[in-house]
């Protein structure tokens, strides 16, 4: 197999000092990447000034493609950069994360198998009081009625840590570019899921997911702002109702027949059940994210015509 091109891709949204600790974990990269990839929004003048200055002294080694997006939101960006990646292997990273030392150069081992078109790893979540995490039998996995089992930032109950998956966390993944598609435009405001919109497009192509719980990126998820302004881990109507939107646009695209319809059952029924149980929610923040599940269907009905296909 001839040697594998890589490029990374970092979108970026208001927290340079973050995006610098990322980028130095890429410049020590065992296996250089042959190009990275920055979009930034054109407003953010701090991540401006902060990759002007880097770019001066980063111009060559490895070749850095600077991109700016006027739009919010990490869809937009994505499909800004995508576009522009040349390398044969795509991997994405948060740019509040940094990548250990060998992350690229394992990632690459396993594209030697011709029928893996992803591979993926765990974020390691630093958060309020230190690390997050706790040990799991299941990870990146979808329940038989359609529920998101994630779990990617968890420690692996099992003797090998490498599993396939059915899908990845966006922070520590990477994909062969060819098969990968933009973003879906549907999805709203957070992006919430077009990780796995992307992951489950490859594998309707024939290929497999693999996910390695060794292969760790740390996550330092106290960063200031995520790409649409709202705070990550706040609950607030609107972030909801993007994510009932995009959870239920991303499953009715991939599933079909009788599984679609068990998928609706428990997203609209069991789901707000649970939502509205829990002290976490409040009954304003179960509505919109119901709003947000019931136009999503609405728009795809008028779309598709029909659920039972």
């Amino acid at each position: 197999m001839s040697e594998l091109t890589v490029s990374v891709l970092i979108t970026t949204y208001g927290r340079p000092t973050y995006l610098a600790k990322c980028l130095a974990s890429l410049q020590q990269q065992l296996h250089h990447p042959d190009q990275i990839v920055l979009v930034s929004r054109l407003e953010d003048t701090a991540t401006q000034d902060y990759l002007t200055t880097y770019l001066a002294h980063h111009a060559l080694e490895p070749q850095i493609t600077w991109l700016h997006v006027t739009m919010p939101g990490v869809i937009a960006a994505n499909n800004v950069g995508i576009p522009q990646a040349f390398g044969d292997i795509l991997c994405f990273i948060d740019d509040d994360a940094t990548a250990a030392p060998d992350w690229i150069a394992r990632l690459v081992e396993y594209y030697a198998d011709p029928t893996i078109g992803g591979v993926g790893g765990r974020d390691r979540i630093h958060g309020c009081g230190g690390i997050l995490t706790s040990k799991v039998h299941s990870i990146g996995q979808f329940t038989w009625y359609g529920q998101d089992i994630g779990n990617h930032h968890c420690d692996l109950i099992a003797p090998d840590p490498v599993l396939e998956v059915e899908h990845f966390k966006g922070c520590n993944m990477s994909f062969r570019r060819r098969l990968l598609p933009l973003c879906d435009p549907k999805l709203l405001s957070t992006g919430a899921f077009y990780e796995i919109d992307l992951c489950l497009t490859v594998r309707e192509q024939g290929y497999r997911l693999v996910y390695d719980n060794s292969l760790i990126n740390e996550h330092y998820i106290l960063a200031p702002a995520f790409h649409d302004g709202l705070q990550r881990g706040t609950f607030l109507p609107a972030r909801l109702y993007a994510q009932g939107f995009n959870y239920v646009w991303v499953m009715l695209k991939h599933r079909h027949g009788a599984q679609r319809l068990t998928f609706l059952i428990f997203v609209f029924l069991l789901e707000p059940l649970k939502q509205m149980l829990s002290p976490r929610f409040t009954f304003t923040q179960v509505v919109a994210s119901i709003k947000g599940k019931f136009t999503a269907l609405s728009d795809y009905l008028r779309n598709a015509g029909a659920l039972y296909d």
